[in-house]
């Protein structure tokens, strides 16, 4: 209900702004058409006055003159003044309008600017006035001038062209509501899209925006269901993707429980690299031949709990990219300061399903041979002892 009633604002203040350009562009026009009548009829006027003879414009007694008589002859509201000056730009007669005083200006000297137009400004108001001026000639002789003066058409609202603005202010007024209807009718599919788009983001599934639309309001409509489908369809696609990924991170996670449980039962210790070198898995029965926990194995590196030479040797070659990964190594070494367990070591290259011939990693089997050491230690000390 916002929305509608801003939209209906915006109409009616773009209603007003487009009366407010079209009186300003009526009036500028009328103006200049005023000033050009006021240039035609000054120039013409101003002529004519020039023409005829001195006396008769400036008559002795108490005569009325016909600049006297053109005062009260014209009907002209833009009518300012006429002044007869003598060559040296004093007043010898002149009719002004009520409440005006001609301004003093200087007489062209020049007889080519003799004829012309100037602009001047009326004290204290400062109103501006076109005034146009002519010599007054005798046999040659310079009599004098004659200045006609108008005034300048004014900006503005005169009360008798509020009909005018009365008459073109109708018709935008009584297309507003048309315009506002007409928008109505344009924005109503956008807004049932714009609810549909509401209710679909909303929900969990995707499906296609029906709306009733013409023009390129439906040609957008068509190519956003479009959208809808193929981002439905590539969705769909990810999401049995998803699926099967689940799955296999599943059965990956169960054959590796598995495996290591495998592992675990073994009774020997038992130590895994990956292809870089890095332990990966160890067991129970490792951490407890070097007296760690499984967690520090993993975590830190071989030198903080293995203080065994041999051990660290085997180590540090496997950390080395392709060298001597499709071999076995076996080497002993004793456990402990007074080397009363003796620890044999055995690796194996652990090889791809998908290739035999790639090693993705190593297995070390750490065997604690003290047992047979003792027991071939006390057949040798029999057999001495026959």
């Amino acid at each position: 209900m916002l929305k509608s009633d801003r939209i209906g604002l915006v109409v009616v203040l773009a209603s007003l702004a487009a009366i407010a350009a079209i009186d300003y562009l009526v009036f500028q026009y009328q103006n200049g058409d005023r000033i050009a009548d006021i240039r035609g009829q000054g120039v013409s006027l101003v002529r004519a006055l020039s023409g005829v003879p001195y006396d008769q414009l400036v008559p002795g007694g108490e005569q009325q003159g016909v600049v006297q008589v053109l005062r009260h002859s014209a009907d002209d509201s833009d009518f300012a003044y006429v002044s007869i000056v003598d060559p040296q730009g004093r007043t010898v007669s002149e009719v002004t309008a009520q409440g005006l005083i001609v301004p003093a200006a200087q007489i062209p000297p020049e007889p080519s600017s003799w004829l012309g137009e100037r602009h001047l400004e009326l004290l204290p108001d400062e109103r501006k006035i076109i005034e146009f001026h002519a010599p007054l000639l005798d046999g040659g002789d310079l009599q004098g001038f004659v200045r006609l003066g108008y005034l300048y058409p004014a900006a503005g609202i005169n009360m008798s062209q509020l009909p005018f603005l009365a008459t073109v202010a109708l018709p935008v007024f009584l297309l507003a509501p048309l315009f506002y209807f007409l928008l109505r009718l344009e924005v109503r599919p956008v807004r049932a899209a714009n609810r549909a788009i509401n209710q679909f983001m909303e929900g969990e599934s995707i499906r296609k925006v029906e709306v009733a639309a013409t023009g390129e309001l439906g040609d957008f409509m068509r190519k956003f269901n479009e959208f809808v489908e193929v981002a439905s369809s590539r969705i769909q696609g990810l999401e049995q993707d998803q699926q099967r990924l689940d799955t296999s991170a599943k059965l990956l996670t169960y054959r590796k429980n598995r495996v290591e449980t495998v592992l675990e039962t073994l009774p020997e210790a038992v130590l895994i690299l990956d292809e870089s070198g890095a332990i990966t898995f160890v067991n129970q029965k490792l951490a407890a031949m070097f007296g760690v926990s499984e967690e520090v194995i993993l975590a830190q590196p071989p030198q903080s709990w293995c203080e065994h030479p041999d051990v660290l040797q085997l180590l540090a070659k496997y950390q080395t990219q392709g060298r001597g990964r499709n071999f076995t190594d076996t080497i002993r070494f004793s456990l402990g300061s007074v080397s009363d367990r003796a620890i044999a070591t055995k690796t194996y290259p652990l090889f791809s399903p998908g290739d035999a011939s790639s090693a993705i990693g190593t297995l070390i089997i750490f065997r604690d041979e003290t047992q047979e050491a003792l027991a071939r230690q006390a057949r040798s000390d029999f057999v001495a002892h026959l």
